[in-house]
């Protein structure tokens, strides 16, 4: 069946995405994941939706790759 499982939000650079991680509550985060391909902060709203905020990077997108991160979480 259809699910919804997270909007993403492109960040201008990694100073930013610190920046912001650094502002927010633990409380509000769900994880943080570093990839050679992108470095992303996951939140979750006071509704129990999930939203992700990323930073690309240049290595290729290499899936099989990810470790332990979750497909979803890692694309």
């Amino acid at each position: 069946s259809a699910a919804y499982g997270h909007a993403a939000f492109q960040i201008a650079d990694e100073s930013a995405l610190d920046s912001a991680i650094e502002k927010i509550s633990d409380s509000s985060v769900f994880d943080v994941i570093e990839l050679p391909w992108k470095r992303s902060l996951f939140l979750t709203d006071p509704d129990g939706l999930t939203s992700e905020w990323y930073v690309s990077r240049t290595a290729p997108r290499e899936l099989h790759k990810r470790g332990d991160v979750a497909l979803l979480l890692a694309a």
